[in-house]
């Protein structure tokens, strides 16, 4: 039988299987340029990842804090193409990458805007299934359990008792 010459279309996107595959080849060298970098290998930094998906992009733009100035267009860009796919927690991981970055510049408003920005967008978006995060309650709410540690002394509570007159200290044995 011969092989259709058009390629195939992907039932649920629409895009062609022949896009899928270029796309996540490209997804997979951003990724590899963006675990590369921390190891002193920016041979792949030149390289256009503008078809790479938004996570891989953000990746790699994470990646470049601290080792050198992520292009501001595509770091500021992020966080919108995150809201627009309805990710929040990658909008928050975005604004957290941006006030990492304003840290490097020494923009301390910027730092706080993004990172107080991000701290509220992974309060509002929870991990789903996450252990980290309380379901919803399936009944009336628990009591809260007691604490576990024993509380330790203050120091000024903390008083050594004195050693009686004429009795050796505690210490090494005597020879």
């Amino acid at each position: 039988m011969p092989r259709e010459s058009s390629p195939r279309r992907s039932p649920s996107h629409g895009t062609s299987a022949v896009d899928n595959r270029g796309a996540a080849r490209t997804g997979a060298r951003v990724r590899r340029a963006a675990f590369a970098l921390p190891t002193g290998d920016d041979t792949h930094l030149d390289d256009t990842f503008e078809s790479a998906d938004v996570r891989g992009r953000w990746l790699l733009v994470l990646a470049r804090c601290g080792f050198s100035a992520p292009p501001a267009r595509v770091l500021d860009a992020l966080p919108a193409e995150f809201r627009a796919a309805g990710d929040g927690r990658g909008e928050a991981a975005a604004l957290s990458t941006r006030a990492t970055s304003a840290v490097y510049e020494g923009d301390f408003a910027a730092l706080r805007r993004n990172a107080e920005s991000s701290a509220d967008l992974f309060a509002a978006a929870p991990r789903p299934g996450s252990p980290y995060v309380p379901s919803a309650p399936s009944g009336p709410p628990a009591a809260p359990e007691p604490a576990q540690r024993p509380r330790l002394p203050r120091p000024s509570e903390h008083r050594p008792e004195p050693v009686p007159a004429g009795e050796p200290e505690a210490g090494p044995p005597a020879p």
